[in-house]
């Protein structure tokens, strides 16, 4: 059975997160919304918050995955970011980072870049 878009992504989200756990990150939150625009994850650890952009493809035959992110979209989650960290002040360092994801089932790659956004 073919998965949708939406079951796609946060069948992603999982993958990124167990990613980012089994390296000590602790997830404050999933797909946190503002009015208009949604960061997949956000953990912290003892010093920093990461914003966490997920984006998975099944090959790079149509390019690689931060491929995919324009100026708008970083422009969007970087408002997003803003608003909750007006919410939810910290003294924590913060980083949006991109999780890139390619392949499928058993055989995938997972690339974390640090500070790409």
């Amino acid at each position: 059975m073919k998965q949708n878009h939406i079951e796609k992504g946060k069948q992603g989200e999982s993958i990124a997160l167990k990613f980012l756990e089994d390296k000590g990150y602790r997830c404050v939150r999933r797909n946190y919304r503002n009015r208009h625009y949604e960061i997949d994850i956000i953990v912290e650890s003892e010093r920093e918050l990461r914003f966490i952009e997920v984006k998975w493809r099944v090959d790079d035959k149509n390019g690689f995955p931060e491929e995919t992110i324009s100026q708008k979209k970083i422009d969007c989650l970087i408002s997003c970011a803003e608003t909750y960290l007006d919410q939810h002040p910290t003294k924590k360092s913060n980083h949006f980072d991109l999780i890139n994801i390619i392949g499928r089932g058993r055989n995938i790659q997972i690339s974390w870049m640090k500070d790409a956004i």
